[in-house]
């Protein structure tokens, strides 16, 4: 991400960006995994059937499921974390652009429903899915959000509660709570 996004402090632009690079250089250094401990299970496997015919039964075999092994992990086990890799960078593009909103959204207030924890953790703070009653110039409305709750607000955040938010002008949906 570009140090100019507006409303977007430089360092918070800047931090995103370089997640997501980090990101992408380890979805590309998996893919090269796959494609090189394939490359070298099917070598193996190869080597293994020469060396099965021409020399020795054990070695050959042995050899032949090392690359099977080899070309399981390539195809089966790596992809699940490509998945993971992919999901991570939503969960970076989500958490900037409730950024964003929180830096350049209109101020308002909203009740906090009810909230659920989603079992993620962003910098060892809890992650939630939040229902809120946001207090709008046309009146109150619901919306659900995600919010990292800091380790010393999560007192005050309890359903019932008062909280302050930035709502996104054009998307008033679109909710971030601010700490």
């Amino acid at each position: 991400m570009p140090p100019g996004i507006p409303g977007m402090p430089p360092a918070a632009a800047n931090r995103y960006g370089q997640a997501q690079q980090s990101l992408q250089g380890a979805g590309s250094m998996l893919k090269m995994m796959q494609i090189g401990f394939a490359a070298f299970g099917g070598l193996l496997v190869l080597g293994g059937v020469v060396t099965l015919i021409l020399y020795s039964f054990m070695t050959g075999v042995s050899m032949a499921i090392t690359g099977v092994i080899l070309a399981g992990v390539a195809w089966f086990f790596l992809p699940q974390f490509m998945g993971q890799v992919g999901a991570a960078s939503g969960m970076v593009n989500a958490l900037h652009s409730q950024e964003q909103v929180a830096m350049s959204g209109t101020p308002m207030t909203a009740r906090l429903i009810s909230m659920q924890q989603t079992g993620a953790m962003v910098n060892f703070q809890p992650q939630v899915q939040a229902m809120l009653e946001v207090q709008g110039p046309q009146g109150p409305y619901q919306v659900q959000t995600m919010a990292v709750v800091p380790q010393m607000n999560i007192p005050q955040f309890q359903p019932g509660a008062m909280v302050n938010v930035r709502v996104n002008p054009q998307n008033p949906q679109d909710v971030a709570v601010v700490f």
